[in-house]
């Protein structure tokens, strides 16, 4: 995985977080499937930890399929932007909301209440945290930390998700964090959204353009899961590569872009020059404005 100055970009999500929230493209529903198929864990009432959440777009798909999720970022503007997602879903739900709840209900509450609380609540040195909740007692309970150091009590959760992030982390320290904090039986998670350039020319044009244009661009490859520190930490590792097409606008995508930490890094001038040298060759390549992108989501699940 990165290290070094690379890893260092992770910093600089926060002077994009407009453009992350916008232009990052979600999962398909196949991930979802596999996750539970792949970790035993059903995510209907689970507690996950979803490490370097950014702006939330695992954290609400977790929420919408009936998790707690325990969200983490060291990025202020990101989790405001997570937050805020999860305050007006949570005023939708009211919205929509029976004004009488069952015994059950309340109890059901009463309880994800408390283990949040409890989650939260260690006596390590906890960041900010935000928390809403949802009509069907789902909970998003937000915090200000580094997924190497979780300010979380022991044995609180049932998946610890990296989806796009974990790359970003010391590889030993944030292992033991993630075995410290499942329960028994759980599971880590980690997702990569990867542009698929071997299927589409235009693609594997565009990222050539733009590893010839900004230095700290690395390209699409991620490192799998199968190497130490993780294959030491858990017994079973298994991975899935699920493929699916996002179609998508030139100017969303030319968003998506501009959300890279490889892009906050450069200049703001030279981050424009960037993106309409690659919006004149999309254009010319597609003048109807509309791309069908070749992506896949590496899976990886430690148990």
């Amino acid at each position: 995985m990165n290290t070094g100055p690379i890893k260092d970009l992770g910093r600089t999500f926060d002077l994009v977080a407009d453009a992350y929230d916008a232009g990052r493209p979600g999962y398909p529903d196949e991930v979802y499937r596999a996750l539970t198929e792949v970790s035993g864990v059903e995510l209907d009432g689970a507690t996950t930890v979803d490490v370097g959440a950014g702006t939330g777009i695992m954290t609400h798909a977790l929420r919408a399929r009936g998790s707690h999720v325990i969200a983490v970022d060291p990025g202020e503007a990101m989790l405001a932007r997570l937050v805020s997602k999860s305050d007006r879903a949570t005023k939708s739900d009211r919205a929509t909301k029976s004004d009488r709840a069952t015994k059950s209900d309340r109890a059901t509450k009463s309880d994800r209440a408390t283990k949040s609380d409890r989650a939260t609540g260690s006596d390590r040195a906890a960041g900010s945290v935000s928390t809403s909740e949802g009509a069907n007692g789902t909970r998003v309970s937000a915090v200000l930390a580094d997924g190497n150091a979780l300010p979380l009590a022991d044995e609180v959760a049932d998946l610890v998700m990296y989806a796009q992030s974990w790359h970003w982390l010391d590889p030993v320290a944030s292992i033991t964090e993630a075995r410290r904090v499942l329960r028994p039986r759980g599971a880590i998670v980690g997702c990569w959204n990867l542009n698929h350039a071997a299927q589409a020319d235009w693609l594997a044009a565009y990222e050539a353009r733009l590893a010839e244009e900004v230095p700290t661009y690395w390209g699409p490859a991620v490192e799998q899961w199968s190497v130490p520190p993780i294959a030491a930490a858990f017994e079973v590792i298994e991975e899935r590569w699920i493929p699916w097409t996002r179609l998508i606008g030139i100017e969303d995508f030319l968003l998506d872009l501009r959300s890279h930490s490889y892009m906050a890094a450069l200049s703001a001038e030279r981050a424009d020059e960037v993106v309409e040298r690659q919006r004149a060759a999309l254009r010319e390549e597609f003048p109807e404005g509309v791309l069908s992108v070749p992506m896949r989501v590496y899976l990886a699940v430690g148990r």
